[in-house]
């Protein structure tokens, strides 16, 4: 369990079992801390390059600027996708999945599909050898505020059904 008023960033270092190219899945519980998300807050991100500026991939709190939702992040040669689960952070824990199988990226938010894009092409890490960051305090340069447990990569897509067991 990781709190991010403990710890303004957590590194984890450069593996290739956090890189999965063609299908991906990342998830875990989050919890928002009394003042919310926030605008834009990376919960967990892959990195692309070494100012963190793209991600690979990223679960997110705070999208949008009225609604501060939670969302998700994947970078392909096509563009990727950019998904938003129209669910707004609470401090009520929720557990997040983003999903990639090499043609479509879904959100789910509590075992619930929210979100889906079309994206093709493997999954893309740009060129710089990156590590995994929980909480990244370098984007929109403050911290999400909150808590997250039982957080999980994945080298395949899971179904809706696996996630929903794994999150039982």
């Amino acid at each position: 369990l990781f709190n991010s008023s403990s710890s303004r960033r957590v590194a984890i270092s450069t593996n290739s079992a956090l890189q999965p190219s063609d299908a991906l899945t990342v998830m875990a519980w989050v919890k928002d801390g009394p003042s919310g998300p926030g605008f834009g807050k990376a919960i967990v991100s892959m990195p692309r390059n070494s100012t963190d500026d793209t991600t690979a991939w990223s679960l997110w709190g705070g999208l949008g600027d009225a609604n501060k939702t939670y969302g998700a992040k994947l970078t392909t040669p096509s563009g990727g996708a950019y998904l938003d689960s129209g669910v707004a952070g609470d401090t009520s824990w929720h557990h997040m999945a983003l999903t990639y199988d090499g043609a479509t990226a879904s959100l789910y938010i509590d075992g619930v599909l929210k979100s889906s894009e079309a994206a093709t092409g493997a999954i893309d890490y740009g060129t710089a050898d990156q590590s995994m960051l929980l909480y990244d305090v370098s984007l929109h340069d403050s911290t999400w505020q909150g808590t997250m447990d039982d957080l999980r990569v994945y080298g395949s897509a899971l179904t809706q059904a696996q996630i929903q067991s794994l999150m039982n």
